[in-house]
């Protein structure tokens, strides 16, 4: 498989894990970058912040036209997160590839443990509206 129909791919599964999850792409985008076409942990990162905006607008296109979007928290946090993610990509640049891979594993575990147990026992319902 050339690389441009791995990239394909990675994009629809990523995009539509994004969609369907309302997580970033980059918990796909990222491994898959690393793994299957052979990118740095560095590269992967960045070329996964690029390609994520792509599928946040056709997302956030959908969940505003179905008036699934708070705007005053999203333009909070999204304003936050901007701000963020300037400063953690000019940090990723000084810390090394082998920790750097290190730390998303550690994060996707996390994540994944996390979400794992949630699923088992489930907590009570949430006092937050949808």
């Amino acid at each position: 498989m050339t690389d441009q129909i791995a990239m394909i791919i990675i994009g629809l599964v990523a995009g539509l894990t994004s969609g369907l999850t309302g997580t970033g792409g980059g918990i796909v985008i990222v491994p898959c970058l690393t793994l299957f076409i052979g990118f740095s942990q560095h590269l992967s990162q960045g070329t996964s912040s690029m390609a994520i905006v792509f599928a946040t607008i056709a997302g956030t296109c959908v969940n505003l036209r179905n008036r699934r979007v708070n705007l005053k928290p999203a333009a909070i946090v999204g304003l936050s997160g901007a701000c963020g993610g300037f400063i953690g990509a000019n940090l990723a640049e000084q810390v090394d590839a082998e920790i750097l891979t290190k730390m998303f594993g550690g994060l996707l575990l996390v994540v994944g443990l996390k979400m794992a147990i949630e699923t088992i026992w489930p907590a009570c319902p949430s006092p937050i509206n949808d």
